[in-house]
């Protein structure tokens, strides 16, 4: 009949404990990868990171022992989908960095899907003047369908409709409205007249302060920005009726 025990492997001052249920088939004391690799990661809150818990305890001989864990926290609907927005938001902070283009120069595309080519970023500007838009991404997402007069999206567009569909995924809803006070994180603006999109990235209320995402704000280079802070009467002096469109679904 298979015995269950408990198999303590150690390095330096770090333990890992592990339990077993079947004595021939458990590893070694000396094989530490083999017992942590047993143990599942119970994903974190942050959804960044993972952490090992209950089977797998760490130990060091300067500390008490320590156990991490998850504690829940009732939320609303809303709540939770800006939770999920906000963490999308920062972990294509991290792909789609400040200051690097979203272009293809320099790059082979001649074999790419329009998904592939609409993921490519580079340190080289696009400089339209010399140029023109020959290096500019294309994406034709959900937003397409919203701006017909155009035969493909483009530079600010573009990217606005790819971070919209990468934050909501491509089938949720959209909406389109006009009041500034609907605004929630991960809308999208549209200068209709100045042809300009931006994706709200935070929201100041007391200030009435909006924190954006955008490319090409210069009109030339098509250079990724993170963090452009947009007053309410600032943007209503850029265009007189900004057009916003959300994905939240009432």
């Amino acid at each position: 009949m298979p015995a269950c025990f408990l198999l303590i492997a150690c390095v330096g001052s770090i333990c890992f404990l592990a339990h077993s249920a079947d004595a021939e088939t458990a590893p070694a004391p000396d094989d530490v990868s083999s017992v942590v690799s047993a143990v599942p990661p119970l994903q974190s809150e942050s959804e960044d990171e993972t952490v090992n818990t209950g089977a797998v305890l760490a130990k060091d001989n300067t500390r008490d022992w320590k156990k991490e864990f998850y504690v829940p926290v009732l939320q609303t609907t809303a709540e939770l989908m800006q939770h999920r927005v906000e963490t999308q938001l920062k972990r294509l902070s991290s792909y789609f960095k400040d200051g690097s283009y979203w272009n293809h120069i320099g790059i082979d595309i001649s074999d790419m899907s329009e998904i592939d080519r609409a993921m490519c970023v580079t340190d080289t500007p696009c400089m339209h003047t010399e140029n023109g838009y020959d290096f500019c991404n294309i994406y034709n997402g959900v937003m397409a369908e919203y701006f017909p007069q155009y035969d493909y999206e483009t530079q600010c567009l573009a990217y606005a409709s790819l971070v919209s569909d990468l934050i909501f995924g491509l089938d949720a809803p959209v909406t389109e409205f006009y009041d500034f006070d609907s605004l929630h994180v991960g809308d999208h603006i549209r200068l209709v007249e100045n042809e300009h999109s931006m994706i709200v990235t935070d929201i100041d209320w007391d200030t009435e302060t909006l924190t954006v995402t955008e490319v090409n704000s210069d009109y030339e280079n098509c250079q990724i920005s993170w963090g452009r802070q947009i007053t309410r009467s600032e943007l209503y002096s850029m265009e007189s009726q900004p057009l916003f469109f959300t994905r939240y679904e009432d």
